[in-house]
């Protein structure tokens, strides 16, 4: 086993992401079969590649990043062959710790010079069964006979925005709510 492998399999026991006997086992199988320890973690099915790649970039001190969002992304979602961020759907890189400390120091300044919430949308945001994913519900807004719109506030583009919430239809059966809601969406 190469020191890279060593201090990867430390850094697995340290997180708790391997057993002691998964440890042991993996790293007989390394220095067997001569393969990188990565491989045979995988291969084992003690771990995923996934946590592999997060392991190897907190030796090298990188994390993944989303460029759109401007901030870390600690659990991505998974597309055939590439990571997603969590928020905005974005591709994910990698950066170093530093840099992207440095962006997120930015950010911050940024948003202390900008105004303050508006007084509602600070009141409603307390409120938990107020928050709906990235939108803060202020108000209902209006009402029609498909579903009621809500006055929201964006937490990413930082402004009002109106939600509109559909009504589940009374006395259809599946096959007509399914053409509806397709009617409703053409």
């Amino acid at each position: 086993m190469t020191p890279h492998d060593e201090n990867l399999a430390r850094l697995l026991l340290e997180r708790g992401l391997l057993t002691p006997e998964e440890h042991m086992d993996a790293v007989a199988a390394c220095r067997q079969s001569r393969r990188p320890l990565p491989e045979v973690l995988v291969e084992k099915a003690y771990l995923d590649r996934v946590q592999i790649d997060s392991a190897v970039a907190a030796l090298q001190s990188r994390i993944r990043f989303c460029a759109a969002c401007r901030k870390p992304v600690l659990i991505p979602r998974i597309a055939p062959g590439r990571e997603l961020c969590p928020r905005c759907l974005g591709p994910v890189e990698w950066r170093e710790e530093r840099s992207a400390e440095r962006i997120q120091d930015i950010d911050q300044i940024v948003d202390l010079a900008q105004d303050a919430l508006p007084p509602d949308v600070a009141a409603a945001s307390a409120d938990p069964s107020r928050l709906f994913g990235k939108y803060v519900l202020l108000a209902e807004a209006g009402e029609g006979g498909v579903g009621v719109v809500h006055k929201a506030w964006d937490t990413m583009l930082g402004r009002h925005v109106a939600l509109k919430f559909i009504r589940e239809p009374q006395g259809l059966d599946r096959e007509q709510r399914t053409m509806l809601l397709r009617d409703f969406f053409q």
